[in-house]
């Protein structure tokens, strides 16, 4: 099977956990079409022993729903909303991760957007608006215009 392997680095774990997806292909939903990807199987590893029992059983049913087929994307949003007790860490860019459980559910989101089972995650409007507010707050404090500040 083809697969992809992401590197988690936690902060509060001396060794990388490395999650592991493989995917099945399957045939193509039009003809000349390539054939569809899907996940069949996750493994994570790790050479920190620590959280071996929940990790084993994390990757067993998370397979088990891949294989089951149907709409896997809910795992994403499952996983994501774990929150540690002792807290979570900023990733490189700002964004927040609350927990290892967090991060295994983050890549999985990954792996989906780069086999195209989601979409990449575009702004909304009120996003947009407020993007486009701060621009022109920003344009009327330094004197600048659109065109500038773009060029710069």
């Amino acid at each position: 099977l083809a697969g992809y392997t992401y590197k988690i680095k936690w902060p509060e774990s001396d060794h990388a956990i490395y999650v592991t997806i493989n995917d099945i292909e399957q045939d193509p939903a039009a003809p000349g079409a390539a054939p569809r990807r899907r996940p069949f199987e996750i493994f994570i590893n790790s050479k920190s022993m620590e959280h071996l029992q929940w990790i084993v059983a994390l990757t067993r049913i998370v397979s088990a729903v891949f294989r089951k087929g149907g709409d896997i994307t809910f795992l994403v949003e499952e996983l994501k909303a774990v929150f540690d007790p002792r807290g979570g860490y900023f990733k490189k860019g700002g964004r927040y991760m609350p927990s290892l459980v967090a991060e295994i559910g983050d890549a999985i989101e990954q792996h989906l957007r780069t086999i195209g089972m989601l979409p990449d995650s575009e702004l909304d409007a009120r996003q947009l608006k407020l993007i486009e507010e701060k621009r022109n707050e920003y344009e009327t404090r330094t004197g600048q215009t659109k065109t500038e500040t773009d060029a710069t």
